[in-house]
């Protein structure tokens, strides 16, 4: 990804295109409808329970072309989101409460059930489109009551059932995403990191540069965070980091959008890159010069060996044979490394970066090679149990981060490693899973530049004038779509049975909400997959139990008993299996994990 230009321009940037100047709110009947030639788009507000959560998929700039262009325009009022109710109705939309006029409906998260129940009948005799990381498309079995609205043409007691696209499946022919926020996830998560690392120092009794470093949260935009890491990197220039935990040393890997923003913030400070295998002369040298703060990009040629053969790492035979090899980050890299920016995905089959057995030959070594080694994870990727298989839970922004001891269990309330403690023997870890949402101006720039052809393809299919320059975004909308027509579209129709499981049933009964992190990095955003490829599969709830077949146990008086099977375990690799027992009528499937899909 490019680096990005900011404006200087101030929170609210009010574009000098805008032609709609009308200043007082206007609001548009519940009752109203449009023609027939007419399309409405409304802009839904963001799930109340989502504390930060600020993000708008489109911007009031977008809305005035929207506007221009014949467009009507309706936003949900929110006085949380980044930009005011006011600069909406200047840009020339109207707000509406409830957004039931809407043709199309654009959100970043799900919608809640109980919004959705109002807007999925047709409008001027012509199907709804809800657009949102709807977080269904694995089989999260926490939102089947979600995608029952889409694929349950029955309960909606209608024939045009509303179509539900996904951004996550929006792809380009090359099947690359089009849209998302990994590098802002990328970019914040790296200041959150060197953040939470200059909290660990002061239980080692010292201060770190960083303590001057103000979390992504507070800063009005992203040029006002870049101007941080300036002030931080001109201290470290002139005063040097403390030598009594020597070079500071900051591992990213990754090779995607996700390391790329940190790579890009990375460069406000006095860098200097270094191979891997340069770090243990490099740390041990007394003079080496701790002006500069040194940054490893490390490949997996860099801690991938084929345990079979002892060879090198070879790309091609390890994506074909990834079983034949193991990771040595913790005893060639890690003991090194002061922050390490965890970029990369993992999937199941593959080796994981760090395992929990591994923690401690890490720590262990990294005591050795000084204090100031190993000392803070930030797990951008927070893929729970995943590449960094302690990671066993996200964090949030009110409460980001949190210790591991050197068995790799959270040290419960721990809130520094000071001398002697539990959490002394272990290391801190970042794992915020919305990080794109501490910098909600910039991350909703983008993101709706990006969606910008795609919603006017869209925009022009209701109105009856598509053209062939469409065609590309018009095939990526299908490629997205998961349901239309209250039908899952063919590769989705999986989801069918677990849409119809007693666990969907007992999560849509549950009492209180049930809020999912997102596993691809804040939004299915895919964290960078350097370790594998993420083929999906089944997520589940921690420690829970979810029925993947419905009816009586038991069977009733008189039935066979019904076997009950437990899988542990719910992705790619577990999911032929869970296909073969959906199959058979006298088995009850629970699928258990150990990760729990709870706070945003």
């Amino acid at each position: 990804m490019k680096a990005l230009q900011h404006s200087k321009r101030g929170l609210h940037h009010q574009s000098t295109k805008r032609t709609v100047t009308k200043h007082s709110l206007r609001h548009a009947s519940s009752s109203s409808s449009s023609p027939i030639s007419k399309v409405v788009v409304g802009i839904r507000r963001e799930d109340p329970g989502r504390l930060w959560e600020r993000r708008c998929p489109v911007t009031p700039d977008a809305v005035n072309d929207l506007v221009r262009e014949g467009v009507q325009v309706l936003v949900q009022p929110c006085d949380r989101r980044i930009w005011k109710n006011e600069e909406f109705v200047k840009a020339g939309a109207s707000i509406h409460p409830n957004l039931a006029p809407a043709n199309i409906l654009v959100g970043i998260k799900e919608t809640p059930i109980s919004e959705l129940d109002h807007l999925t009948t047709p409008v001027d005799g012509r199907e709804r489109t809800h657009i949102m990381f709807s977080h269904t498309a694995k089989g999260q079995l926490y939102n089947m009551p979600l995608l029952s609205r889409f694929a349950n043409p029955v309960n909606l007691g209608q024939t045009l059932a509303p179509r539900l696209i996904d951004y996550e499946l929006l792809t380009g022919a090359d099947g690359k995403r089009v849209v998302g926020f990994g590098w802002f996830a990328g970019a914040a998560g790296l200041v959150e990191g060197l953040s939470a690392s200059a909290h660990d120092f002061l239980s080692l009794g010292v201060s770190s540069p960083f303590l001057y470093l103000p979390r992504p949260y507070s800063h009005p935009s992203l040029g006002d965070m870049r101007k941080s890491l300036r002030f931080v990197g001109d201290i470290i220039s002139s005063r040097g980091v403390p030598k009594s935990t020597g070079p500071c040393v900051i591992t990213v890997t990754g090779n995607g959008n996700v390391a790329t923003g940190a790579l890009d913030l990375l460069k406000e400070l006095p860098i200097c890159f270094v191979k891997a295998d340069t770090l243990p002369s490099l740390v041990s040298d007394p003079n080496t010069d701790l002006r500069k703060v040194y940054v490893v990009h490390v490949p997996s040629s860099a801690y991938l060996t084929n345990k079979r053969t002892g060879g090198t790492f070879d790309r091609a035979d390890y994506y074909a044979n990834p079983n034949d090899y193991e990771s040595h980050f913790a005893d060639k890299i890690a003991p090194y490394t002061t922050v390490l920016i965890n970029g990369a995905g993992w999937s199941q089959g593959f080796p994981r970066l760090l395992t929990t057995a591994q923690l401690s030959t890490a720590l262990n070594l990294s005591r050795q090679v000084g204090k100031g080694r190993f000392r803070t994870i930030a797990d951008i990727s927070c893929d729970i149990s995943g590449g960094i298989e302690f990671v066993d839970r996200s964090c949030t922004i009110d409460d980001p981060f949190f210790y591991v001891d050197g068995s790799g269990k959270e040290v419960k309330g721990a809130k520094t490693a000071a001398p002697g403690s539990p959490a002394s023997t272990g290391v801190q870890v970042m794992s915020i899973d919305i990080l794109p949402s501490e910098l909600p101006l910039d991350a909703s720039k983008h993101f709706s530049g990006a969606l910008k052809p795609y919603l006017g393809a869209l925009i022009r299919q209701y109105q009856g004038k598509p053209n062939d320059a469409d065609q590309p975004a018009v095939d990526a909308l299908n490629r997205a779509t998961i349901a239309r027509g209250g039908k899952l579209l063919p590769k989705h129709q999986w989801l069918g049975e677990l849409m119809a499981s007693e666990a969907a049933q007992v999560h849509e009964g549950a009492t209180g909400p049930v809020i999912p992190i997102d596993l691809d990095v804040m939004d299915g955003d895919k964290p960078d997959l350097d370790l594998g490829t993420d083929m999906g599969g089944l997520d589940t709830s921690n420690g829970s139990t979810h029925h993947a077949a419905c009816g009586d146990v038991n069977g009733g008086p008189g039935a066979q008993r019904r076997k009950r099977v437990l899988l542990l375990g719910s992705g790619m690799v577990a999911k032929p299996a869970v296909d073969e027992f959906l199959k058979r009528k006298d088995v009850d499937l629970v699928v258990g994990k150990l990760d729990i899909r709870l706070g945003d």
